[in-house]
């Protein structure tokens, strides 16, 4: 049965100038709707101002953002601090937690707000049976500060929604697109050979396009009856991480590094690395939390949001890793031609 539909008429954007907030933005005007993009830098936000967003300067930990709220049917909340790991807790919980809890109690009481899409993430699920992927319903256990206070963040949504807020959450897995400063440094340095592949790799990751995501926030913000559901949104393959790069290294034209690191070796060596270089004031060039992307499984069900939202992921990985390496080819060709200039 085809579920029904509500219209947007007036969206506020939370971070809108992210990569995430952006596409979500850029969609929606798209899409003919009046959108109001809640920005902290209004020189990130000029290129959504061309394309004929309002754009408000404020931050979402603060009081003087209620007049953004005015009229706003919609809402999607893509604001966050999401790292770097070195990123005192305080800050995760002032923003993620606060910030949310802020917005919320600012719109609890607004006579318009339809639908409040909160954007988390499945870090909220922590490490999972890798032969088991995760549903809505599995157990939370965050082992990241990030991850521990976006939770903390839903559990702000889900209270709100027991006395009658409008809100759904969406948790996306690994977003990559060729706006995506994470996902094109992974393609230079894997063309470069600069990622040491450490262990097998044979973790998991479901790796969810950009324009998949947006249409699944998309479904979220306009399916009538979906109060207090949380949907994962993630790809339709579960790819291990040897596969992802040495598909991203085919498209870039190289192959992985040989021989591969030792886990063993990379652990003791993150362990000196966090120690010694905070001493004399440098960055670790190497953590434990740079090892989970070699170890860490993520496998994530989205039966719901196929169900209740009639989504379905449309870009297999290999085609949106095409697109990133053609345009991070012609990034570094045109680079090293300005270099030479």
């Amino acid at each position: 049965m085809t579920a029904m539909k509500r219209e947007m008429k007036l969206v506020l954007v939370t971070g809108a100038s992210g990569f995430l907030g952006r596409a979500v933005t850029t969609e929606l005007l798209s899409r003919g709707c009046a959108v109001r993009a809640l920005v902290r830098s209004p020189q990130k936000a000029e290129p959504l101002s061309r394309l004929g967003a309002e754009i408000v300067v404020g931050d979402i930990r603060d009081s003087v953002i209620s007049t953004a709220f005015l009229g706003v049917d919609t809402v999607i909340h893509c604001a966050a601090a999401i790292g770097p790991a070195s990123l005192p807790h305080e800050v995760f919980h002032s923003v993620n937690v606060n910030g949310t809890r802020n917005l919320v109690e600012a719109l609890k009481t607004s006579p318009h707000l339809e639908r409040f899409v909160h954007i988390s993430t499945v870090a909220v699920i922590g490490r999972i049976d890798p032969r088991n992927p995760a549903h809505e319903g599995s157990p939370c256990r965050p082992i990241d500060a990030y991850g521990e206070t976006k939770l903390l963040a839903e559990k702000v949504v889900l209270d709100a929604v027991g006395t009658g807020f409008p809100a759904a959450i969406v948790r996306p897995m690994w977003i990559y697109g060729t706006e995506s400063t994470v996902t094109t440094n992974l393609f230079r340095k894997i063309a470069r050979r600069k990622l040491p592949m450490i262990g097998a790799a044979r973790n998991t990751m479901q790796p969810v396009a950009i324009e998949d995501t947006v249409a699944g926030i998309m479904k979220c913000a306009v399916t009538v009856g979906i109060e207090g559901r949380i949907y994962n949104i993630a790809g339709a393959e579960i790819l291990t991480i040897n596969s992802i790069c040495k598909t991203i290294a085919d498209l870039m034209g190289t192959t992985l590094p040989k021989p591969r690191i030792p886990m063993w070796f990379a652990a003791a060596a993150a362990t000196a690395s966090e120690m010694l270089f905070p001493i004399v004031g440098m960055p670790p060039p190497l953590t434990h939390q740079k090892l989970e992307f070699f170890h860490i499984c993520n496998s994530y069900s989205i039966e719901r949001a196929r169900g209740d939202l009639d989504w379905n992921p449309q870009i297999s990985f290999q085609q949106g890793a095409r697109n990133v390496a053609e345009k991070v080819k012609m990034d570094m060709q045109s680079s090293t031609g300005t270099s030479r200039q």
